[in-house]
């Protein structure tokens, strides 16, 4: 199985040759590129491209950012697009830093010329600012387009059931959500007879999977509301990158909710690949602008998939499976964010760090009564196998107790609030070498 995996058939890569030959050289011309291909001691010779030459290509990471600075690429903007800065066309972004290995990153992202709202949209995501970004670009795109959106924008969990008559007056046609947001959404009217959301047609799904126990509840959510035909479109997404892929009906149906094409107007890797078929998620995209501004080159999304090469009814050739984070760094799940550096503290302390030689853990989220809670089981192999049975109940409570999932929860506190389930642990005698296998993954 080769490394690297460029998620094209041959003759797009044939097609498009010429075009991603003078996008490169374009990019020669920004300080920001500039920059980068000094820092990785790269000679850029684009002028006779070819798709073994993109191989020689150097990566760009979230770091790389960091390393070059906005200012260089706020030079760029300026340099370029300055005299558009205040014309509705581009927002301030910043990266989520949800796994601490670097800071936030602040970008500068265009809005799209065509972006075209639905005319009612309701916004269910868990941040104000996630909420504030989005209505934003979508007044911003309204006004550059000269037509009309409205949108509301909830926070699931500042919600209770006196705001249903506001929302059903908004009247929504379309819904924008994260899985989990929407899910607490559902679930705090799922037993009102109350018509809410009967005129919504459409549903985009964004930010993280969509497990199966989180589909059961939003079906079983619209079915009570009236919706028995809703087009869901999950997208797969980042700051950094815009859209990497998209799924079809047929992808749903066969595959689940976590399946995705690759967008056509990128350029999707899967590299590093292992033995098993996965590897990391590499995004490029060239802006259609003359100056190349916007445009991402072989960029490391920091996302786990594994390609298939197999004839979609909807015509696409390749798709890929999200499987989870390099290095299984962090998972969210039921509203919580399960980091693997947090349970590699938790099991170094000194109550218990002499028992235990390795671990696993598996992430999944559960459909409990109308709603869907999150759960975390741990696989431990015991340095003395003979004291696992006397050591599991104080393992369990201590890993409880000091493992947080919030910044504020831990395990234990939020199993009191009945917001995430109890831990569950697994002991086993081995592990697969830790290159060939997943230390944290979620079961979706």
């Amino acid at each position: 199985m080769p490394s690297e995996i460029i998620l094209k058939t041959h003759e797009e890569l044939e097609k498009e040759r010429e075009f991603v030959g003078s996008a490169l050289e374009k990019l020669d011309k920004l300080k920001f590129w500039r920059s980068h291909f000094v820092n990785k001691k790269f000679q850029p010779a684009f002028s006779d491209f070819n798709w073994e030459r993109w191989k020689e290509i150097p990566f760009l990471t979230k770091k790389d950012f960091i390393d070059i600075g906005f200012a260089t690429l706020w030079d760029d903007f300026e340099n370029s697009a300055g005299g558009d800065a205040y014309k509705y066309k581009y927002i301030l972004r910043t990266t989520s830093g949800t796994t601490k290995s670097t800071e936030p990153v602040l970008l500068i992202n265009e809005i799209p010329q065509f972006f075209l709202a639905p005319q009612r949209s309701l916004r269910i995501t868990g941040s104000f600012s996630h909420n504030l970004r989005g209505l934003l670009v979508a007044i911003s795109g309204s006004k550059r387009n000269g037509g009309k959106c409205h949108q509301f924008t909830l926070l699931p969990n500042q919600l209770n059931a006196s705001a249903k008559y506001a929302i059903a007056d908004f009247n929504a046609d379309f819904i924008f959500a994260f899985p989990t947001h929407l899910v607490n959404f559902s679930s705090i009217f799922l037993d009102d007879e109350f018509s809410l959301i009967s005129s919504v047609k459409g549903m985009a799904l964004t930010g993280d999977f969509v497990s199966k126990p989180q589909l059961d509840n939003l079906l079983k959510f619209y079915g009570k509301q009236g919706v028995n035909s809703i087009s869901l479109d999950s997208q797969y997404s980042s700051v950094e990158a815009g859209m990497i892929g998209a799924s079809c009906f047929h992808l749903q149906q066969e595959e689940g909710v976590n399946v995705y094409h690759p967008v056509e107007s990128a350029i999707i890797e899967i590299v590093d690949v292992n033995e098993d078929g996965y590897g990391e998620v590499v995004c490029t995209r060239f802006s259609d602008r003359d100056d190349a501004l916007f445009s991402l080159l072989r960029y490391r999304t920091g996302d786990i998939a594994k390609a298939s090469f197999k004839k979609c009814k909807c015509g696409a050739f390749w798709s890929f499976a999200l499987a989870g984070r390099k290095d299984f760094d962090y998972i969210k799940c039921g509203g919580a964010v399960i980091m693997r550096s947090e349970i590699e503290r938790v099991l170094s302390l000194d109550a218990i760090r002499d028992w235990i030689d390795d671990w696993e853990g598996e992430a999944r989220e559960v459909l409990v009564g109308d709603g869907v809670l999150g759960e975390l089981l741990l696989k431990l192999k015991f340095s003395d196998k003979s004291e696992k049975h006397n050591k599991s109940k104080f393992i369990s409570n201590f890993v409880s107790k000091n493992l947080f999932i919030t910044p504020t929860d831990t395990i234990a506190s939020l199993v009191e609030k009945n917001k995430f389930l109890p831990l569950k642990l697994d002991f086993v005698e081995d592990f697969p070498p830790k290159n060939k296998r997943l230390v944290l993954r979620k079961i979706v």
